[in-house]
């Protein structure tokens, strides 16, 4: 994240439009006040939480919204992060379990020379993606730093996660989730799985986790939640899939974004339409404050559809108004089914 693009705005670090100085809707960290955020910054807690002591490098730190996760959780972490941003300085002198290198990512990982049990790669700036930390090259680094039973994750951000979420199939065409996994698979033949949240999703490479150790029922229901949507990945066979061009803008995005639903539209209508229902039941929760009445309403109709990806979205619903016992009973043999790959005559982005 470039100096002097973002503000503290009710506890959430948002992104400023250099040009306009109007605030985004991109949230890049934010300061921890309960238990989960219900947001991306979950899954990177909990793929540190179930390695105990886990020593872990975050490459795009922020203000370490993961490692005030762990805290409040009550479970103990230590590492490195890399922050290119030094204005975060006085928001990460608290965490004292962790020591922020203040430089571009590159600097930083010239710096490490010893191993860690978890790496997480969040590297954002109010563009889009940096492009460098994704490539081929800073996986080989990455995965150097990892120990063997360890595990890399790459937060990533693109409508493949909705896609996913709803089980929908997924598009033959260049993305950023077959890029990642050619290029991951240019440098380690371990396993590759992916856990879907909504509009994002992570890739794990190396060991799948152990159940997190914890009487914290918020944290016990995200380890059931997440493990039931950690699915095992791989390309589709036939020809390869050409890799996303760079530079990954979120103009980019929204322009390939836009390709894919009209492919659906034109080639998939009742997958389209899986998507859409999923979308709008959850997206207004992510987004705004809903009252009790909306809130029911939407846990309603996702229960009248009564699939494994509208079970998961209604045990997500539940547990945002700490109804534990449900969320848990929800997800009770529920696990969201594996990827499949649109046929690529059928499914090309224009």
């Amino acid at each position: 994240m470039s100096t002097s693009t973002w503000k503290l705005i009710d506890d959430n670090i948002v992104v400023f439009d250099k040009k306009t100085g109007e605030p985004t809707e991109l949230k890049h960290s934010a300061i921890v006040n309960s238990s989960l955020t219900y947001k991306y910054w979950d899954y990177l807690a909990w793929s540190a939480a179930s390695l105990k002591n886990s020593e872990v490098l975050s490459v795009g730190f922020g203000a370490g919204t993961f490692a005030q996760l762990l805290e409040k959780w009550g479970i103990p972490s230590k590492g490195i992060g890399i922050e290119v941003d030094p204005n975060y300085k006085e928001l990460n002198d608290s965490l004292t379990s962790y020591k922020v290198k203040y430089c571009d990512f590159t600097e930083g990982l010239s710096q490490i020379h010893n191993n860690f049990d978890t790496i997480i790669i969040d590297v954002y700036d109010e563009n889009g993606y940096v492009d460098a930390a994704y490539g081929v090259e800073a996986i080989k680094t990455y995965l150097s730093l990892k120990k063997d039973n360890g595990r890399m994750v790459i937060h990533c951000l693109d409508i493949l996660g909705t896609l996913l979420a709803a089980e929908v199939p997924l598009p033959t065409s260049s993305s950023i989730l077959s890029t990642m996994i050619q290029r991951i698979k240019t440098v380690t033949d371990e396993p590759i799985y992916i856990v879907p949240l909504w509009s994002s999703y992570l890739i794990w490479v190396g060991p799948p986790p152990k159940s997190i150790e914890t009487e914290k029922k918020p944290v016990k229901w995200l380890d059931t939640f997440l493990k039931s949507r950690m699915i095992k990945i791989d390309l589709p066979e036939g020809p390869n899939i050409s890799e996303l061009a760079v530079p990954w803008t979120y103009l980019q995005l929204e322009k390939i974004n836009k390709g894919i639903l009209l492919d659906l539209n034109t080639f998939a209508p009742e997958e389209l339409k899986k998507f859409n229902i999923l979308l709008n039941l959850v997206g207004p929760i992510l987004k705004v404050k809903l009252s009790q009445k909306e809130i029911n309403s939407i846990k309603n109709s996702l229960f009248e559809i009564n699939n494994d990806a509208s079970l998961h979205a209604a045990s997500f619903i539940l547990a945002t108004i700490g109804n534990w016992t449900d969320a848990f009973g929800v997800l009770e043999g529920k696990k969201l089914s594996n990827p499949r790959w649109m046929k690529a005559d059928l499914y090309k982005v224009k």
